[in-house]
């Protein structure tokens, strides 16, 4: 590694924070707005509707009256990006131009983790600067600098988002990384490499080879993480590869593009939300910068709080296919928890059929279209309502039932009771149903207790995972199906809801695929890349050795998964069962028959449309 740099007295301190104005720095994390001598806004550290985040310029200093935090340029830095004292003073020596002398920090510093950190934000700067250089100067990117080319892309734009292209060869990173004076541990840390479970002399190799390299960067301009975009359009490798999540980078935490679009979002106070990094780059090109995108496809709650100091709503552009329409229904719950309003953007197709997606669509019809597109967006439960009724007859039974339970799943994220019997009002209409009714149904609902669902692998360092078990019958069957035909993975994710898995062995597994597709990575899964274990890719892989499933994809994922659903009611009518047996006051026990009967009634329904299903079809 790397040796840590500074002798810093008390004078370079000071010159550090004099290059540095505190209304300027917290400007560019916060939506700074004046208050008479000092300035003010909503706190990031907590959730808060009146503001009591202040900045005072007179005395450069900060204080948070929520979280009782407070302090000078430096110690916001430290707070806010989770850094120990000598990173932040070298993140705003470089912000401020200032360079720090050779030597050791005087009093030690951070520790050995706040210090791994540090020169890991400095490989990735540096390698962001070498594969940049690859791109514009050398023979090598040619390849590269014909795709922008053909994609519309110009030198400036390239320029202004940092692209760069990683050169071909297993070990180009590797080989630039030595004699830059990085060790390969650190190049493992910040995901640039990938061990090789086969040995050998040198275990590890590039993870971005021959790709267009798009640096992601956070809030305050720094680069944490990449995506690397294929070239060639016939090679069999995942179209977009991805860092993987590290001390710097965490995917549900960024927001592409937020770095550049910051006054732009406060100005318009509207995000528009697209799926990828080219579709952004082109808006940005056009002139369409109240614009981000979430490193995936669903918004995390996270993001959503860091828009919600930016923007008043949101405009959701995703692709029409399945998968964007997935991706859109998955992002309204942390967007509707943050208090943002959500609108859809619907991009027609051509004359001739051709789909469009944001980075098309201004091409063919330049900003000026896209504007106008963008003002004319939905209200998203008019667009998820009748998306919802196209897909199912709400004229039928099996419809009724798919849209009501849809509808009443997303309705548990919007916290306003007025806002949900409008919906469910709406809803009513089109389901031809007395809203009253509608209503009722609902909140008798909200009122059964919901077992926690699964949570994410805990960190590295806790408890050891349980022993991998053989999933259940029907969790392989969906398994099978998805790695043969991953094109229908959206419709189950649609329509699969996590809870009903819980008492299913596999599900964790099931979830490792879905994310893998999500990120054009299904290979990685059997090839050791993707964080499965032995068992996992042995089994993986003997379910990508059988045949092709030969069925009707839709006829069959509604009847599996309403088999899936009816194991889960038969397990929640047995636990209300054992309640009820314990003699529980008069009061809760009506309420324990009354949701075993609905329960029963719902059992029976599922029980008749599953009859005829056999999943060792597949």
């Amino acid at each position: 590694m790397r040796a840590m740099a500074g002798f810093w007295g008390p004078e370079v301190i000071e010159q550090v924070k004099s290059a540095n104005d505190i209304v300027d720095v917290i400007g560019s994390y916060l939506p700074l707005k004046r208050a008479g001598s000092q300035f003010k806004c909503l706190t990031p550290f907590k959730k808060e509707r009146t503001p009591s985040f202040f900045v005072n310029p007179a005395r450069q200093i900060w204080h948070c009256f929520s979280t009782n935090q407070g302090g000078d340029v430096i110690k916001f830095v430290q707070v806010y990006e989770n850094l120990d004292f000598p990173a932040a003073v070298r993140l705003l020596a470089e912000r401020g131009g200032v360079k720090l002398p050779e030597g050791r920090y005087e009093g030690g510093g951070g520790g050995e983790g706040a210090g791994l950190k540090d020169q890991l934000l400095d490989l990735m700067e540096r390698v962001a600067q070498w594969w940049h250089r690859c791109l514009f100067k050398d023979p090598v990117g040619e390849p590269a600098r014909s795709y922008l080319k053909g994609r519309g892309i110009t030198s400036e734009t390239a320029r202004e988002f940092r692209l760069g292209y990683a050169p071909e060869g297993w070990d180009s990173v590797i080989r630039w990384a030595a004699g830059a004076g990085f060790a390969d541990e650190a190049l493992e840390a910040a995901g640039l490499v990938i061990r090789s479970d086969r040995g050998g002399a040198r275990p590890i190799y590039d993870r971005f080879r021959g790709r267009l390299m798009f640096p992601i960067l956070s809030e305050s301009g720094r680069v944490i993480g990449f995506s690397g975009r294929v070239l060639d359009p016939s090679a069999k490798e995942a179209k977009y590869i991805n860092s993987p999540e590290t001390i710097l980078f965490t995917k549900g935490k960024v927001l592409y593009g937020l770095h550049l679009h910051k006054r732009d979002l406060l100005d318009a106070r509207q995000a528009i939300v697209c799926e990828g990094q080219l579709d952004l780059i082109t808006c940005h090109q056009a002139g369409i910068r109240n614009m981000v995108a979430p490193q995936g496809t669903a918004f995390t709650e996270h993001q959503a709080r860091v828009l919600k100091r930016y923007v008043d709503e949101v405009v959701l552009c995703f692709d029409s296919d399945e998968a964007g329409q997935s991706a859109m229904a998955r992002s309204v719950p942390a967007l509707s928890g943050a208090g943002l309003p959500v609108r859809v953007m619907r991009l027609p197709d051509e004359a001739d059929g051709t789909k469009n997606d944001p980075d098309s669509y201004v091409r063919r019809h330049a900003a000026e279209g896209f504007r106008r597109l963008a003002e004319g967006a939905t209200d998203f439960w008019e667009h998820f309502l009748g998306h919802l009724c196209a897909r199912w007859d709400p004229k039928t039974d099996r419809g009724r039932m798919v849209i009501r339970r849809e509808i009443f799943e997303m309705l548990g994220h919007v916290g306003d009771a007025a806002r949900r019997q409008q919906i469910l009002a709406r809803a009513a209409g089109a389901l031809k149903m007395d809203a009253t009714l509608l209503i009722g149904e609902f909140e008798r609902q909200s009122r059964v207790p919901r077992t926690a669902r699964p949570t994410a692998p805990e960190a590295v360092g806790g408890p050891a995972p349980e022993p991998w078990v053989k999933p259940h019958q029907l969790v392989e069957s969906l398994l099978h199906l998805s790695l043969h035909r991953p094109a229908a993975i959206p419709s189950i994710q649609r329509r699969l809801d996590p809870v009903w898995l819980e008492r299913l062995d596999g599900a964790a597994l099931l979830g490792a695929v879905f994310e893998a597709h999500a990120h054009h990575a299904l290979e990685d899964l059997t090839s050791g890349e993707g964080g499965t274990g032995e068992a996992e890719r042995a089994f993986l892989s003997g379910l990508l050795t059988r045949p092709t499933p030969q069925c009707e994809d839709e006829a069959w994922i509604g009847g599996a998964l309403a088999q899936i659903e009816r194991l889960w009611i038969e397990g929640e009518l047995e636990r209300r069962r054992a309640l009820v047996n314990q003699g529980p006051d008069a009061g809760r026990a009506t309420e324990l028959h009354r949701e075993i009967l609905d329960l029963r009634a719902k059992l029976d329904h599922l029980t008749r449309l599953t009859s005829s299903l056999n999943p060792t079809q597949l």
